[in-house]
Order: C-alpha cells, then sequence, then structure tokens
C-alpha cells in the first residue's frame, strides 16, 4: 500500500479516535504515521515518541496560532491606487473640435454640433462592456473646452448648439453617478488655440485656472489624465498636481511619470512581460518626447523591481485606427480585443481603451457591440475556476516557525493555559490578559526571526497541518486561502521563505488553457519569477499534446517574473491534467497569493456570426 495513502488513512482513523477517546489514543497514532520506523532520532526536544505524540492536530488546534498578518513590504499602493487597479477597466471618450474639423486650433466652434448627443448612452455602453471608469477629452491640444468655461470663448458656450447652453462635462458626471461608474477627465496641458501658448507664465496661470474651474465646479473625479503635451514646454506639473490633490484627493493622476498613474510606453494596448507597479519617479520627467528616449520607454513598460514609488502602468489604444471619429476607420474584432485584454489587464496593467463620439454625438452600435462581445466572452471564460474550492497546500505557511516555537516552550514543561500563541503580538501590559507570565513571552523579533524553532520542529507542525482535517481554521493564511475565490484573503508562505510551491489537488481530469494568479498588493509586490505546473494524464487518444507536454509526469505549462494584481499566463495548447503548482522561484519577501486560478477559452468563444453581431446591436439600438 503506498505510503501516502497509508499516512492519510492513518490521520483520519487519528481525527476519529481522538473524537471517541481524546488525545491519547489519537496522538500516539499519529506520533508514529509521521515518525515513521527506524527513524533517528534528533536532538531537537522531538525525539521521543511521548513528546511527538503531545502534539497531535488537536492540540495544535488548542495552541492555535491567531496569526497576525505579515508585514507589507514597501511600497505599497494607496486606498485610491488599489481602487483603480481593481477596477482594471476604463473607457476613455474623444471628442471634441476633431471630431468635425482639423482640430488644429482654428477650427470655429460653430461646427461643433452634436445634435443627438446623449451621455447616458455613452455610460450605458460602458456598463454593458464591463468597463466601471468613463474619462472624458475635456480638453484636447486644439484647446476646445468641453464645458461652458469663465476662461476662455473656445468652449461648447461658442457653439451655436444649445444656443451655447451646453455643458458635457456636467452631463456625463450626471450620467457616471446615476448609474454608478467612476468618471475621469482627459486634459491635455498643449493648446494649439490659446495666444498665450508659449508665454510660459502666463499660459500655465491660464491653465491652472481652466484645472481650478473644473475640479471646484464637477467630481468627484476618479482620475485626472495629461497627456499629448508634444514637445519638451516647461509646463507646470507641480502645480496643476497640486490643484488636483487639493481638490479632487481621490482623483488618480495620470502622465508619463506618474505620480500616481504612469503611462505603459505604447499607445497599443500592450503591456510588458515583466511589469512592476514600482518605479523611481525622480528618474522621469513628464512630458519629454517618446523618440528617441528609448530607455524611458522600457522603463515605463516595466517598472523597477527596486522602485520607492507605487506608480502602477495604464495601457491605453483606440478601438480604431484614430482617437477621434474618422469616417472610414474599421473598430477592431473580437480576437484582436482578447489579445489586447490579456496583454494589459493579464500583464498588471488596467486598460483603457477608447471609443470615439461619432459628430452626431453618439457612440457607434458596432463598437459598442465589439466591447459587449468581449465582455460576454471574458465573462464565460473567468466565472469557471477549476481550482476555485479544491484542496491545496503549500511548501510553508505562515505561522509554521511560530508554531514550532510554542511546540519547543510547551515540551519543556509549559501550561497549556499558558501557550495561547496570540500572546506573542499583543503589547506590553497584556500578560494579565494572555495567562502568560512575562519572562515566557517569546519577544516579536523571535517570532519574526524563527529562533528557537529547528528544522524538525518546524517540519512536525508542517506534517500536522497537511493531515489536519481542520487546517482551515488553524491557518488564517493557509493555501486554501488562494482558491477561495475572495481577493481580500491570501495564501502566505513561511517568514524568512522567499520561495515556495502552491499546489491544487483538481480532483479529477480538468481541462484549461488559461492560469490566473493575483497578488494581495495592498501588501505589496513581491513575486519576481515564477513558473507553472501540472500533473498531465493526457487526452483520451494521445500521450502527448500538440505543444509537447507530456502525459503521466510533472510538466512544466508556463513560466514568468512578475505578477502583481494579475497575470493572465494563456497556454498554446488545451491542458488535460490532474493535479496543479505554482512554483514561487524567487520573490522580494515570502510570497502571498490571493488568487491561483485555471480557466479555458473555447473556440466557440470566438464565432459570433455577422447575423449575431447585427442582432446586438439592433438590440442596443432599441435600449
Amino acid at each position: 500500500m503506498p505510503r501516502a495513502f497509508t499516512v492519510r488513512f492513518t490521520a483520519c482513523i487519528c481525527v476519529i479516535l481522538l473524537v471517541i477517546y481524546g488525545d491519547a489514543a489519537g496522538a500516539g497514532i499519529l506520533a508514529s504515521s509521521i515518525g515513521g520506523k527506524g527513524r533517528k532520532a534528533r536532538p531537537s526536544g522531538l525525539d521521543s515518541a511521548s513528546a511527538i505524540a503531545s502534539f497531535s492536530a488537536s492540540s495544535l488546534r488548542e495552541l492555535r496560532l491567531e496569526v497576525p498578518p505579515p508585514s507589507p513590504i514597501l511600497p505599497i499602493p494607496t486606498a485610491g491606487q488599489l481602487a483603480w487597479h481593481r477596477r482594471e477597466l476604463s473607457l476613455l471618450v474623444h471628442f471634441g473640435m476633431q471630431t468635425f474639423g482639423l482640430g488644429d486650433g482654428a477650427d470655429s466652434p460653430r461646427l461643433f454640433t452634436p445634435l443627438q448627443m446623449n451621455t447616458t448612452q455613452w455610460v450605458e455602453a460602458a456598463v454593458r462592456g464591463g468597463f466601471r471608469t468613463v474619462i472624458l477629452t475635456a480638453k484636447p491640444e486644439d484647446g476646445f473646452c468641453l464645458w461652458p468655461s469663465n476662461y476662455t470663448s473656445y468652449s461648447v458656450k461658442s457653439a451655436s448648439w444649445q444656443s451655447g447652453n451646453a455643458d458635457i462635462v456636467a452631463e456625463l458626471v450626471d450620467s457616471c453617478g446615476k448609474l454608478g461608474v467612476a468618471v475621469g477627465l482627459h486634459l491635455c496641458p498643449q493648446d494649439n488655440h490659446e495666444l498665450r501658448f508659449g508665454d510660459v507664465s502666463r499660459y500655465n496661470e491660464y491653465f491652472i485656472a481652466l484645472h481650478r474651474e473644473l475640479m471646484t465646479s464637477y467630481g468627484p473625479f476618479a482620475e485626472v489624465r495629461y497627456t499629448g503635451s508634444g514637445k519638451t514646454y516647461p509646463y507646470s506639473y507641480g502645480k496643476y498636481w497640486a490643484v488636483d490633490r487639493q481638490l479632487q484627493p481621490m482623483a488618480q493622476i495620470f502622465s508619463d511619470a506618474g505620480p500616481d498613474i504612469r503611462w505603459v510606453g505604447n499607445s497599443n494596448g500592450q503591456g510588458s512581460d515583466t511589469c512592476w507597479s514600482m518605479i523611481d519617479r525622480s528618474r522621469l520627467t513628464p512630458g519629454t518626447p517618446e523618440s528617441p528616449n528609448e530607455e524611458k520607454m522600457e522603463y515605463l513598460a516595466q517598472g523597477d523591481e527596486n522602485g520607492s514609488d507605487w506608480c502602477p502602468a495604464e495601457c491605453d489604444v483606440s478601438m480604431r485606427a484614430n482617437w477621434f471619429w474618422k469616417a472610414g476607420d474599421r473598430p477592431k474584432n473580437l480576437i484582436n480585443l482578447v489579445d489586447i485584454y490579456f496583454a494589459s489587464v493579464g500583464r498588471n496593467c488596467v486598460l483603457q481603451l477608447n471609443l470615439p463620439v461619432r459628430p452626431d454625438g453618439l457612440l457607434d452600435l458596432e463598437d459598442v457591440s465589439g466591447i459587449y462581445q468581449v465582455h460576454e466572452v471574458l465573462k464565460s471564460v473567468f466565472s469557471v475556476n477549476f481550482c476555485r474550492g479544491r484542496p491545496a497546500n503549500a511548501s510553508s505557511v505562515w505561522g509554521d516557525r511560530a508554531a514550532a516555537i510554542r511546540m519547543k516552550q510547551a515540551m519543556a514543561g509549559q501550561r497549556k493555559k499558558n501557550l495561547r500563541p496570540s500572546a506573542i503580538h499583543r503589547g506590553a501590559g497584556d500578560e494579565e490578559e494572555s495567562g502568560m507570565e512575562p519572562a515566557l513571552r517569546p519577544r516579536t523579533d523571535e517570532f519574526l526571526e524563527h529562533r528557537g524553532a529547528d528544522d524538525s520542529a518546524v517540519l512536525h507542525v508542517q506534517r500536522l497541518r497537511l493531515l489536519s482535517l481542520e487546517n482551515d481554521s488553524l491557518f488564517p493564511f493557509g493555501a486554501h486561502k488562494a482558491v477561495d475565490g475572495d481577493l481580500e484573503t491570501y495564501w502566505a508562505a513561511d517568514a524568512g521563505e522567499t520561495a515556495g510551491t502552491l499546489e491544487v489537488d483538481l480532483q479529477s481530469p480538468t481541462q484549461f488553457n488559461v492560469v490566473r494568479i493575483q497578488e494581495p498588493i495592498q501588501m505589496g509586490q513581491r513575486v519576481a519569477q515564477y513558473m507553472v505546473q501540472a500533473w498531465v494524464v493526457g487526452r483520451p487518444d494521445e500521450s502527448r499534446s500538440a505543444n509537447g507536454v507530456v502525459a503521466g509526469q510533472w510538466q512544466t505549462l508556463s513560466s514568468g517574473t512578475t505578477i502583481g494584481h494579475k497575470k493572465l499566463d494563456r497556454l498554446p495548447d488545451v491542458v488535460n491534467a490532474t493535479k496543479v503548482r505554482l512554483v514561487i522561484i524567487r520573490g522580494r519577501a515570502n510570497p502571498l497569493i490571493a488568487e491561483f486560478g485555471l480557466h479555458l477559452i473555447r473556440h466557440g468563444h470566438f464565432r459570433v456570426s455577422r447575423d449575431e453581431r447585427k442582432t446586438t446591436i439592433q438590440a442596443m439600438n432599441e435600449v
């Protein structure tokens, strides 16, 4: 009979005996099953059968560690940055004079005639497409303002449409508020219309006045974007950002140098395989030309493992060839858009997809249909996670060594009531409440630096953890937390570990071709190198799949560097496996994994017929 089966079977019998007869019988059997026959005694304090037996799974339950979470590794995101990253998708709406004219700053405001304009249609489209933020080009580089500014006549108040009473910014903010969608603004410091542009001092005063007007009259804003600065110009970015901070403190500020969100370095919607959410902002100057500064583009794309500033990347791309509406442009197809999602959101970035507004003031229904279909595909794929709720274990769990320390102290003769490990992290003056004498309470640094926990003690705790039928309640940072569908919980490797393995038993042959990994980035970004392996069983009619994966052994399916908020690995072929494991090779600190998932993209997901597309467009038109 295989030893693994024997151990598990014996553990089950042990737990039954514990319930029926108490600790003594079950503990003794468990000790013998773990220790094995003929094993040499170790000078660890755990070398006697009676000592080991005294620490059964039941005993460990009584000595359960209410372990505090690991310390974050700096830098970490602010609450606003975390909310921004978890939204994952934002819809950028390009609309303005360039929709009607040349956009060179000389177009007459009377050309601006969006007779059917409906911002609610924009926001409803965003919601149907799974977007949680809508961002408007309130002032592009042509200088035309989509609100009736008191500081320039080059705005909607000079348009004949609505007799100069239009306010598109106000309408969008209202539509987003009613539908529960975050709203943001796209502002370009460059101005092709304003005569003061070129006079650095006067123009910066003008732009700040526009800025303050927007930030006080509208909102709240979730994001403010600064782009399209053109050639190098002494813009006062620090002053612009100070206005944002003062008047819209929750708004995340975007530019090619942060401070809250950074440009990814291209406008193709492509993140880098290596993408740290950290940079050193002192290395970047906002508004500098894109080319030939290849070093800056690479730095923006990859970030900096040793960066001191949390500043994650945003990927922007347009649904069509141009940012503003141009007749004859065709929208990207379903396959293009799914690829972009995996290359952006699936690489620790947020995707910002631009939909140009037509001259009538509405989004084109073909574009709207496209984002809706992508949303349906992604929802279908990611709604089924083959790892969810499956048995999981790990090479180590946060608290293993602390439990080993407590075991050694208990075997030194301490009373059980004095061995409540939660007391380890209580402050001075709590000894009375904890029931532990001050001299016997281990120091916090001892807990964190693992002093007093030799390998045999740790190994014993790990075996008890793996064999226990109640490991969920025993270890709040156990492997099961990575497959519970909750981003707020996570598996944590033990203190001092910078590598580790998380293994999931799929319980039956399971087909998948997408691997999803997520870190709890509120604790900092940690993983620097990983690989995903599976115990492949092959298909019924073949032992080797098209990508060379061999059945009946552990095979590496994918490998990478960073993970961050979300890493999606698309496999070249469908894999059929019974077990899968995430091997973290290197981290900046002990690895933390919030979610580990397996998913399946079927070919049928991309079969959208022309009739289906027309039906979708017709239905949206009726809405």
